[in-house]
């Protein structure tokens, strides 16, 4: 007879998934779950719409009944911002205990290193980063960036910024085979296979920068094509050690339907399998 497995519990806010179809995401949350020994059955999924609702406070009540306990979220920025009580959701989680994860496993490990803006300004400046694992499944790529975008109030840039992220992580995995630094092999640099997004609003454009860690004397780029339908694009070699692509997307033309195909931009193929290690 198997064993009964512990319970994680979900939380999403579904204004911050955008177009992303929240029943894809709760499948995603679930096989998490398994993968990590859990158990996350439909009643322990608790779903906000906006940042000040009641399904996150019902979720606090049923923790503050436990010694500890795990909770799953499409990325952390679906914590940021909220209104449950005079301190801050990660810090009444801390507080009972509770680990929060998100889907994506490079960014709960960059998470501990990163602090996001309780509330993100409508002047220029950085409006979220995210790192993710080459050969991520694409739509924690869309569910990263929904969540930036939409708290910023420019969902309507979605789409474009989906399809540069996308073009370029289908480009690095494509790249299976690229040359790795001494320092690598011997240690230095755990993250070698991650991708780093940035996105930031500068002067009535929208700057996507995309670090990673291929080698750029070798490297060559089958996304640019793509990126140059959208906006500025290039590439350059990464002061950091790398490739640095950036895109500049012009925030007054993106209204639709200036560009009704862009569906057909989109290049990459989800993984057949899934991973979360």
């Amino acid at each position: 007879m198997d064993s009964i497995r512990p319970v994680m519990f979900g939380y999403l806010r579904l204004d911050l998934l955008g177009a992303v179809e929240h029943a894809l995401v709760e499948q995603l949350m679930r096989e998490f779950a398994g993968a990590e020994g859990f158990d996350l059955h439909e009643e322990a999924i608790y779903r906000d719409f906006g940042s000040d609702s009641g399904a996150l406070r019902d979720l606090i009540t049923q923790l503050a009944q436990r010694t500890s306990g795990h909770v799953v979220v499409p990325t952390q920025m679906h914590l940021d911002g909220v209104s449950c009580g005079s301190s801050s959701v990660p810090h009444q989680f801390s507080r009972m205990r509770v680990q929060a994860r998100g889907l994506n496993r490079a960014e709960n490990r960059a998470g501990q290193r990163r602090q996001h803006p309780d509330v993100v300004g409508r002047g220029d400046g950085v409006l979220g980063e995210f790192d993710l694992r080459v050969g991520a499944h694409a739509t924690l790529i869309r569910v990263e960036v929904n969540a930036i975008l939409a708290r910023a109030g420019l969902v309507e840039m979605t789409e474009p910024v989906e399809a540069v992220v996308i073009a370029v992580a289908d480009e690095a995995r494509a790249a299976t085979t690229y040359a790795i630094p001494v320092y690598v092999e011997m240690g230095g640099a755990p993250d070698l296979d991650n991708i780093h997004v940035q996105i930031a609003r500068r002067a009535g454009e929208l700057e996507i920068r995309i670090r990673e860690s291929r080698d750029y004397v070798s490297a060559s780029s089958t996304a640019l094509p793509i990126l140059h339908q959208l906006g500025k694009a290039g590439w350059m070699e990464d002061p950091q050690g790398g490739i640095l692509t950036y895109c500049f997307l012009p925030l007054a033309e993106w209204v639709r339907p200036r560009y009704p195909a862009i569906g057909d931009l989109r290049t990459v193929r989800e993984p057949q399998g899934r991973s979360w290690t």
